[in-house]
């Protein structure tokens, strides 16, 4: 396969690792509008914030997907999908101590010191994601 050629099924991963908050944020909010369209689910469902320097309860973008019949392995499932978008090379996922402190900022880890939106969501039996650029 040439690797020169790019289209909807592969993702430029120096394209990616050059994206600012706004734009990934802007990249995934298409995402998820592209996913909820394919599957008839409403715009209104989708609850997604481009004001990425204001603090968020740890949830950058949600959709409700209850109404729902959903294949699995997509971008979401049935039921209440919140995700966090993290960019750059700083946040490192495979290090627990940086699950922990996106989850639990410098709290000790309790449900109480969760994160409000990842707590709800949680609670609510939803999906949790942390999403990386």
């Amino acid at each position: 396969m040439d690797m020169g050629i790019h289209s909807l099924l592969n993702a430029d991963e120096e394209y990616l690792k050059q994206l600012d908050s706004k734009n990934s944020v802007e990249l995934f909010r298409d995402l998820i509008w592209a996913e909820a369209q394919r599957f008839g689910i409403p715009l209104s469902k989708v609850t997604i914030s481009l004001l990425v320097t204001v603090p968020d309860g740890g949830v950058d973008a949600a959709i409700d997907t209850d109404d729902v019949t959903l294949p699995s392995g997509g971008l979401f499932e049935k039921g209440k999908n919140s995700y966090q978008i993290k960019i750059g090379e700083n946040f490192k996922p495979q290090n627990k101590g940086a699950i922990k402190e996106e989850l639990f900022d410098k709290k000790p880890p309790s449900l109480d010191n969760l994160a409000p939106e990842v707590r709800s969501c949680l609670e609510g039996n939803g999906k949790y994601v942390i999403v990386c650029f």
